[in-house]
Formats: structure tokens, sequence, C-alpha cells
């Protein structure tokens, strides 16, 4: 399931129509995303996409509901720092291991929908690998400032959807662990091959 990559990686082909400011946010962000997917594996490709999510994303949002009951752990808060510590990495790692080197192609809304609190949806299609995703990536703004907080794919929460497989690794390391399971977790993560470390 790709419904937090959608979120985090809509990208949108040049519009006709003028779009809403919330929409503008997910299609010149995501188009940078898309980009720099597609250039050549480098540090510094890995560091501008580390710089994109550190400045677009709600990422520590992500990681308190990643983290779930496990944020109050009182015998492993240096782990919860730690695991806040990655969050830039572990989504950059997420985005390349699902969409590789990019060449989506994408249609993003125009317009926003005022969700109150400062929360807009906007709806957006991504074509890859031959199959069609429509979904909703869901943005907050601060002033005139806008993040990326989750992603939805029929209605359902990207971020809620990979939260439970962290839910279940932090489980069983507590099984084993119990005083310092965060930790334990952070550590397999980063030792992962898979795993991007973002400068």
């Amino acid at each position: 399931m790709k419904s937090f990559v959608l979120g985090l990686a809509l990208l949108v082909s040049s519009s006709a129509f003028a779009m809403d400011p919330a929409a503008q946010f997910v299609s010149n962000t995501l188009n940078a995303g898309n980009h720099l997917l597609g250039t050549q594996k480098s540090a510094n490709r890995t560091s501008q996409l580390c710089q994109l999510a550190k400045s677009s994303l709600d990422y520590n949002s992500v990681g308190e509901r990643w983290l779930g009951r496990y944020a109050n752990i009182a015998t492993d808060q240096g782990g919860v720092d730690a695991f806040m510590d990655i969050m830039p990495s572990l989504l950059i790692t997420k985005v390349l291991s699902l969409l590789g080197n990019g060449g989506a192609t994408i249609t993003v809304s125009p317009n926003e929908y005022n969700m109150g609190g400062g929360d807009y949806a906007v709806d957006a299609t991504i074509v890859a690998g031959g199959h069609s995703y429509s979904g909703t990536a869901l943005v907050h703004k601060t002033g005139n400032t806008f993040v990326l907080y989750d992603g939805k794919y029929f209605g359902f929460s990207g971020v809620d959807f990979f939260g439970n497989d962290f839910q279940s690794k932090f489980n069983a390391a507590a099984r084993t662990n119990p005083r310092n399971p965060v930790s334990t977790v952070v550590a397999d993560l980063m030792n992962d091959p898979s795993y991007i470390q973002c400068p």
C-alpha cells in the first residue's frame, strides 16, 4: 500500500488553471521531489531529498503518531529522541524503496478543501508502473507556511498504515527489552542495508 508515499510524492504536471495555495504547495514541493528522484544517485541527491523532507513534511507529528504509546515511555526517552531525530531519514528511505527513480505522471486538483483549523485537503492521481492511484494529500497551514502531514488512499491514512508496522516492531522489541524497545528498533532500522541517513 502506497498511501503515505502518495501523499509524500504526488507530483503535478503543468496546469492551465490557477491553483489554490494548498494545491500549489503540493504541486511545487512534490514536483521538486519527482525531479530529484529522477536524478543520478549521489550524496547531493540524498541531501536535497532530505532537505525537502525537512522543509515540507510535518515529520514531528508523523513521528509522534508512529511512536504511539511508546512516545511517553519513561525508561527509553533517549530512544524516543533518537527515533524523532531520524524521522527525515526514515521518510526518505521509505520513499526511495517504493518509488525508486520517480518518473510518475501526476495530476493534482487545482482546488483545495478547507477542513478548518488550518488543515486542507488536495485530491490527486498518480500513475506509475502501469497503475493509477487516486488519493488525497493533507496539509496544515501555519501563518504562510504549509506542511504535508498525511496522505489518504481509499479513505485510509497512510501515516497510520505505516504506523501500525512501527507499532508491531516496538511491541516485538518490548517483549525482549521492555525498558528500551524504541532504542532497539532504532538500532535495527539504522543497521538495515536499505536505510538512508540524512545529513
